[in-house]
C-alpha cells in the first residue's frame, strides 16, 4: 500500500473524530403520555367495543361478581360523560367486534364455558340488537379487524384449543367465509388494519404466551410473519395513529397484569416501547377518537373488574433527523449519502420527503455546488474544502439540517505531503492533523468554534424539553404544572417577541388555553401535557 492510500485512510477516520470534539448528536424523546378520564359506570373484561360518529360503545363483558352481562355503556370524550344503553339480548363475554357503516357487530364468545357462534349487530340510532348469520366455528377470544366493509375475525379458542382459522364476515349479504389460516394458532391476539393490511400480535398459542407478528393480506388471502413484539402477552389491545399500531396492555407467561406499550411502525417493520400505562390491566378494550388511544375496562393482578378509562397521547410532529454522513477525501467527485445504512437520516413519526445538499467551497463561492435526493453523485469538484450541509424535510413541513467536511485533492497536492512525509519523517497521525488545519487561519477555526456553539444551544434546547418531559412523567401536581406553564409562557413569549411563525404560535396559544382549562378542574396531569405540546409549539415558532 503506497504513502497516499495509507494517508487518505488515517484522514478517513481523523477527520470525523476531530470535528466530533465540538460537536455532539440531538436526543429526541418518544413515549407521549396519558391523562386519566371518567370511569365506565360497570367494571368489566372481555367486552366488545366500536367508535360510532365519535361515540364509544362497549357491550357486554364479565365481572367478577355479576359474571356474563349485556350491559351497553356509551362513552362522549368531548364531555367526558357515560350513557346507558339497551343491553344485549344474549350474554357472553370476549367476542370479536368491528364497526361497519355505523353498525357495531360482535360475533363468537364465551357463556359459562360454552363457545358461541352467534352474531350481533347494534343499531345505535334505535338502540337496538338484530341477531344475523352465525359464524362457522363456534370458538371464544376471536379478535377482528375491518377492511372494506368487510369483518376478518381470526383465531380464538375454540373446543379444541387456540385456533388458527380466518372467517370473513360481509354485512351487506349478511354471509361468512372461510379463508387462509393464520400460521400461528392462537387466542385473543391484538389485531389492527393499516393501509389494508391486517396484523395480528400476540396471544395464547398451544405454547404459552406469544410475541409473534403476522400480517394478512386480503388481495391475495396470503400471510407473512413480521418482527416479533419485544413482550410476549396475551390479550393485549391495540390502535393505530399515523400509520402506527400501539399495544397495550395483556398478561404475560408469568401470569403479569401488564401496563407495557409497545408501538410498531409497519414501514420499517420495527418496535419502539412507549410510556406505560397507567393502570395495569388485562383483557381490556381499545378505542382510537383524534389520534388518542383510549384504553377501558380489563381486570387487574387480584382478577377485580376495572373500570378506568385512561387515555394515551403519542407524541407526534416531530422534526426529522439529517445525517449527511461522514467526512470524506475525494479527488475530483463525491458520492452524498443521507440513508447510510449504519447511520441513516430518519423522521421518528412520518417520512422524509425531500434531501437538499449545498457544498460550499470555503476559498471560492464560484466552486459551490447543489445537489438533491438521498444518494447524489456530485462530479467535476475543485481542489479544496467544502462545507457541506444537508436539509431534510418531512411530510408534516417540519426540517432538520446536518454538516460535514469534504476535502477535495489533486495529484499535485497529494505529491507535497509525500515529499514532506518523506523529508521531516512525520508519522502519518501528526502529517493527517497538519493536511486539516494547513492552510486555515485561526479566525477559521473560531467561526467553526462559534458554529458548535449555536449547536451546544440547540442542545440545551433539548435538555429543556426533556425536562419538560419528565414534568409529563411525574406525579402530576400543582407545583410540576406550574413549572410546565412557566416554561412554556417563556417560550411563547420569546416566540412573540422574535416574530416567530404564526401558525406555531396560534397553536401554541391554543395549547395553553386548553392546559388552562385542566389546571382550573384540578386535572393537573392533563395540563402538564398541553403546556408541554404548547411549549412544542412555541419552540417551532422560534426555530
Amino acid at each position: 500500500m503506497n504513502i497516499t492510500n495509507k494517508l487518505i485512510k488515517v484522514l478517513l477516520v481523523l477527520i470525523p473524530m476531530l470535528i466530533l470534539l465540538f460537536v455532539g448528536s440531538p436526543v429526541y424523546s418518544q413515549g407521549g403520555s396519558w391523562e386519566t378520564m371518567s370511569p365506565m359506570p360497570t367494571a368489566r373484561w372481555g367486552s366488545a367495543v366500536g367508535v360510532i360518529d365519535g361515540i364509544v360503545y362497549v357491550a357486554g363483558g364479565y365481572h367478577h361478581i355479576y359474571r356474563h352481562m349485556g350491559t351497553v355503556e356509551a362513552y362522549d370524550p368531548e364531555s367526558d360523560t357515560w350513557f346507558i344503553k339497551n343491553p344485549r339480548p344474549t350474554v357472553n363475554t370476549s367476542p370479536a367486534f368491528g364497526v361497519v357503516n355505523g353498525f357495531l357487530y360482535t360475533a363468537g364468545g364465551v357463556n359459562c364455558c360454552v363457545n358461541m357462534s352467534w352474531t350481533w349487530e347494534y343499531n345505535p340510532i334505535v338502540d337496538s340488537w338484530t341477531q344475523k348469520a352465525n359464524m362457522s366455528k363456534a370458538r371464544q377470544r376471536p379478535t377482528a379487524g375491518v377492511i372494506d366493509g368487510i369483518i376478518y375475525a381470526v383465531g380464538g379458542l375454540s373446543n379444541i384449543g387456540p385456533d388458527s382459522i380466518l372467517e370473513a364476515y360481509d354485512p351487506a349479504k349478511n354471509t361468512w367465509t372461510t379463508l387462509a389460516s393464520m400460521p400461528t394458532p392462537r387466542s385473543a391476539p391484538a389485531v389492527s388494519v393499516v393501509d389494508g393490511i391486517l396484523y395480528a400480535v400476540g396471544g395464547l398459542s398451544p405454547n404459552g404466551r406469544v410475541a409473534t407478528l403476522e400480517a394478512y393480506d386480503p388481495t391475495t388471502d396470503t400471510w407473512i410473519t413480521l418482527t416479533s413484539m419485544p413482550t410476549a402477552r396475551e390479550n393485549p389491545v391495540s390502535g393505530v395513529i399515523n400509520g402506527w399500531i400501539y399495544v397495550v396492555g395483556g398478561m404475560d407467561d408469568n401470569g403479569d397484569v401488564l401496563d407495557t406499550v409497545e408501538a410498531y411502525d409497519p414501514t420499517t417493520d420495527s418496535w419502539t416501547t412507549m410510556s406505560p400505562m397507567p393502570t395495569a390491566r388485562n383483557d381490556s378494550v381499545a378505542a382510537v377518537i383524534n389520534n388518542q388511544l383510549y384504553v377501558i375496562g380489563g381486570y387487574d393482578s387480584d382478577n377485580v373488574g376495572v373500570s378506568a378509562v385512561e387515555v394515551f397521547t403519542p407524541i407526534t410532529n416531530l422534526a426529522p433527523l439529517a445525517k449527511a454522513g461522514a467526512d470524506q477525501i475525494v479527488f475530483d467527485a463525491v458520492i452524498l449519502d443521507a440513508l447510510d445504512s449504519s447511520d441513516p437520516s430518519y423522521d421518528p413519526d412520518g417520512t422524509i420527503e425531500s434531501f437538499e445538499w449545498k457544498l460550499l467551497h470555503r476559498e471560492d463561492s464560484a466552486n459551490d455546488r447543489t445537489a438533491e435526493g438521498a444518494n447524489p453523485t456530485v462530479s467535476e469538484l475543485e481542489p479544496g474544502f467544502y462545507d457541506v450541509m444537508l436539509t431534510v424535510r418531512d411530510n408534516e413541513g417540519e426540517t432538520d439540517t446536518d454538516n460535514m467536511l469534504l476535502a477535495v485533492a489533486d495529484s499535485e497536492y497529494i505529491d507535497e505531503l509525500e515529499a514532506l512525509l518523506v523529508e521531516k519523517d512525520q508519522t502519518i497521525a501528526d502529517l493527517s492533523l497538519q493536511i486539516i488545519l494547513k492552510d486555515q487561519t485561526l479566525a477559521d477555526l473560531n467561526a467553526q468554534i462559534a458554529q458548535n456553539e449555536q449547536t451546544i444551544n440547540s442542545q440545551e434546547m433539548l435538555i429543556d424539553s426533556l425536562v419538560v418531559t419528565l414534568f409529563s412523567k411525574s406525579n402530576a401536581d400543582a407545583n410540576a404544572a406550574d413549572a410546565a406553564r412557566d416554561m412554556a409562557q417563556d417560550a411563547l413569549s420569546q416566540a412573540i417577541a422574535e416574530n416567530g411563525k404564526p401558525r406555531q404560535i396560534e397553536k401554541a396559544q391554543k395549547e395553553m388555553a386548553k392546559a388552562q382549562k385542566r389546571y382550573e378542574k384540578g386535572k393537573y396531569k392533563g395540563a402538564i401535557n398541553h403546556y408541554t405540546k404548547a411549549w412544542k409549539h412555541a419552540q417551532r415558532a422560534i426555530k
